[in-house]
């Protein structure tokens, strides 16, 4: 366990997609709502860590302040670099 956290502050909207890049040199926080793609990358809060895979085990958590239940997270792992 690490303690790590990636927090974005503000209201996510029914039918909002937000998508986190964590790729090396192309670190991204973008919102899609209603068909348009903004960076807010300005909305991490301090503090927060951009989150890696370690080898193993790997576990995630997500908290809001409310509507937890209505959230939808779907995590997905790209390999950077094939046949390492």
């Amino acid at each position: 366990v690490t303690d790590e956290y990636m927090q974005i502050t503000d209201e996510i909207k029914e039918g909002d997609v937000i998508t986190i890049t964590t790729k090396t040199g192309n670190k991204t926080v973008t919102l899609e709502r209603e068909g348009v793609v903004t960076n807010i990358i300005n909305r991490l809060v301090s503090g927060s860590t951009w989150l890696t895979l370690r080898p193993g085990e790997n576990k995630f958590y997500v908290r809001a302040s409310e509507g937890l239940s209505k959230l939808k997270v779907r995590l997905i792992h790209r390999n950077a670099y094939l046949g390492v």
